[in-house]
Parts: structure tokens; C-alpha cells; sequence
């Protein structure tokens, strides 16, 4: 009997549970992580040279998700474009790397174009990031056999829905409902000339490319350029009696206009390019011209003088301070110049004599090679025409116009 009443009190025990004992226990309800959508790029912050091994890498780096497109152009530069970037970075950017020589950086209207000069034959990668792009080179050397085709990698995890048809509303549509559509091989760089169409922008993880021949230009610039002109203003000033005669004074002599013609040498090393050193040899003949001069010694006499013929050549060395822009090229320079002055009327007297060579101007590259230039130049030399029996102090203003070769 004792038993039949446990297993009935067990029995509504398990059938009618006390109202203490009931538990509810709700199925959790898996939300997904909120991505924080991100925001165009509008400012280029940073850019960088990784070397690793048998590789290059170019990080860029902005202050929001990069929209770019990629493309060589000729055999020797990869093009990096950057829709509505602006940067405060500097123009140019010198590498001692042996892949990459340079980068060059340029504002156009609503795009930032990087030039990625190349050394040798390479191929390269793109690699985006949240805020970054990676633009990975390889020597072709190194690669040629796996760069006879295309070599195609699987994008990151993190890149999955980074593309523009993959985002809704701002939120990453999950990997596992995208679809990636297959890619054709990328035909020869060589025929690729013009930026490909808005769909095609690089937005996807990894396009590996070939270039297909190296590149021979050099690391430093050098230039050759012609030049000529004609004078602003120039005068004997300071003239004066020599030897015997050093304590007459003479009022101040002018001279004629005259034209000017020269030619200069010059270079910009690879790891300065604000600076130029160069060489010029220019050509003057300013006369004095026909006029009365007054002497003041122990006595003060006026005189008409009938002139006199004057040739100046002017050998200089100076070094150059310019903004390393891509196309315009303000700069500004100073250096030593030895002056060679010569009276040629009867009795000739000729003299030679260092002093300032100045100047200022604006460059402008018309291609990768062609240059012209118009330049303000100085000069102040101090002569002792011993045989004519005075000294001047000689100052002269120039305007000039050149053309140059860069190479």
C-alpha cells in the first residue's frame, strides 16, 4: 500500500508540476554584428615603401575607404587614380629600392593621380584594406614563369562585400550570399592606354598585372638648356681713379641696353629633388654710352665723354632652391661668378674678377624631356681697368628665356 501511494505522489509530482518549479527557457536570439559602414576617403594622409624580400610594397593611406582605379602606362609606370582625394603630401617621393624609383603625386580636377616609376620589369598586385591600399610589385625577373599568365588570388575574408553591388544601406551583405562572377585572363598592358570604366574601378582584394619591359631612366635629372635675353638696367658705379689716381672720383657711367646669350649645365640629385646644382656661360657687350662725366679731386671738372666699347663674359656656378613639382618648377638661386670684362677702344684694359651671380624664375616641363624656363638674373662684379686707369663697380639686370633638355 506504502508503495502504490509513493508512485502516485511521484506521478503528480512529474504531471502537475508545482508553479515555483516552471521555467521558460527562450531560444537566444543570434544577432548579427553591427559593421560600421565606412565613409569615402577625402584626404591622402600617408604613403610608404615597404621592402620585404623579393618584393615592393606601396602603402596608401587615407582617411576613409579609397576609390581607385589602377593601370600601367607604357612599359615603365604603374598609375594609381584616387576619386575625390586631395593631399597636403609632398610631390615626390625618391626610393633606393630596385624596383621602385619614385613616386610622383599630382591634383587633378576630382582625382589624385600617383605615378609609380619602376627601375626594371615587374608585376604587380592590389591589395585594399578598410582605409589602405597596397599596390605590391615583384621583379619580373624573379616571377617569369608564374607571370607568363595572370595569376588571380583569393580575396581576404575581410574584403568579402567591400565592392559597391555587394553593399546595401551601408551594411556588408554576408559572404555566404555573394555571388563572385568569374574574371577573364587580363589581355597584354601594352594595349591598355585610357583608365577602365567606372564598374571596373579596383575595389576587389588582389589584380595582378605585368610590365612587361624595364625602364631606362636614370635616377638623377640632368639638364642641358639654352637661353637668351636682353638687360632690364646696368651701370659703372663706384669709379674711381687707380694708383696714382685712386683719389679722383668720377660720377657714375651708363651703359647701353645689350642683349645676352648663354648656355647652362646642371643636375638634381635623386635624393634632393628641391635643389639643383648647375653650371652657365652667358655673353654681354654693355657700351658705355656718350655722355658728360664729372672728375672731383683736388679739383672738380666736367667732361663730354665719347664712350666706349665693353664686352663682358661671365662664367658661374650656382646652386638652385625649386619646388619639386610635377610640371611647374619655381625656383631660385645663387653662386660665384667670375666675371671677364675688356675695354676694347684704344688703350684696351681688360680685367677678370669673381662676384654674384643671382637669379630667379619659373621652370616648365612640356614632356618628360622638354623644358622652358624664363629667369631674373643679377650680376655685381668689381673691375680694375689698370690700363685705362679706373675702377668701376659693374651691376647688371637680366631678363631671359630658355629652352632645356632633361634626361
Amino acid at each position: 500500500m506504502k508503495c502504490i501511494l509513493r508512485l502516485l505522489s511521484i506521478l503528480m509530482a512529474v504531471l502537475v508540476p508545482s508553479v515555483g518549479w516552471t521555467a521558460i527557457v527562450d531560444e537566444p536570439k543570434l544577432s548579427a554584428p553591427s559593421v560600421p559602414p565606412r565613409s569615402p576617403a577625402h584626404t591622402l594622409t600617408h604613403v610608404e615603401l615597404k621592402q620585404s624580400g623579393e618584393q615592393a610594397t606601396v602603402l596608401i593611406s587615407g582617411d576613409g575607404r579609397l576609390s581607385y582605379r589602377v593601370r600601367p602606362l607604357g612599359t615603365d609606370r604603374v598609375i594609381v587614380d584616387l576619386l575625390n582625394v586631395s593631399t597636403k603630401l609632398t610631390h615626390a617621393f625618391e626610393f633606393n629600392d630596385r624596383i621602385v624609383r619614385q613616386i610622383r603625386i599630382g591634383q587633378h580636377p576630382n582625382v589624385l593621380r600617383l605615378v609609380i616609376d619602376l627601375r626594371q620589369a615587374a608585376i604587380y598586385s592590389v591589395e585594399e584594406g578598410t582605409t589602405t591600399l597596397s599596390i605590391v610589385l615583384a621583379s619580373r625577373a624573379d616571377t617569369k614563369k608564374s607571370s607568363e599568365t595572370a595569376v588571380l588570388s583569393k580575396p581576404s575574408q575581410e574584403l568579402l562585400g567591400s565592392r559597391a553591388e555587394d553593399r546595401v544601406a551601408g551594411l556588408a551583405v554576408p559572404a555566404s550570399m555573394q555571388v563572385q562572377p568569374p574574371r577573364a585572363q587580363p589581355t597584354a598592358l601594352e594595349s591598355e592606354s585610357e583608365p577602365r570604366p567606372r564598374q571596373d574601378t579596383r575595389t576587389r582584394a588582389v589584380d595582378r598585372r605585368v610590365v612587361a619591359q624595364p625602364t631606362t631612366q636614370s635616377t638623377t635629372e640632368r639638364y642641358v638648356a639654352v637661353f637668351g635675353g636682353a638687360s632690364l638696367s646696368q651701370s659703372f658705379t663706384n669709379v674711381h681713379g687707380v694708383g696714382e689716381d685712386s683719389s679722383i672720383k668720377f660720377s657714375n657711367l651708363d651703359l647701353k641696353g645689350t642683349g645676352i646669350g648663354g648656355l647652362k649645365l646642371g643636375f638634381s640629385p635623386s635624393t634632393a629633388k628641391w635643389m639643383a646644382i648647375e653650371t652657365e656661360l652667358f655673353y654681354a657687350s654693355p657700351h658705355i654710352k656718350q655722355q658728360n662725366i664729372t672728375a672731383t679731386g683736388t679739383t672738380s671738372s666736367t667732361d663730354a665723354f665719347p664712350g666706349v666699347h665693353i664686352r663682358m663674359a661671365t662664367w658661374a656656378f650656382n646652386w638652385i632652391l625649386r619646388y619639386p613639382g610635377e610640371w611647374v618648377q619655381p625656383y631660385v638661386g645663387a653662386g660665384l661668378g667670375i666675371f671677364w670684362g675688356r675695354i676694347s677702344d684704344s688703350p684696351s684694359s681688360s680685367d677678370t674678377s669673381p662676384g654674384l651671380n643671382a637669379l630667379a624664375g619659373l621652370r616648365v616641363k612640356m614632356g618628360e624631356h622638354l623644358v622652358l624656363f624664363s629667369e631674373y638674373k643679377y650680376n655685381r662684379a668689381s673691375f680694375d681697368f689698370s690700363n685705362a686707369d679706373f675702377h668701376v663697380l659693374y651691376q647688371a639686370h637680366y631678363v631671359v628665356g630658355g629652352l632645356g633638355w632633361s634626361f
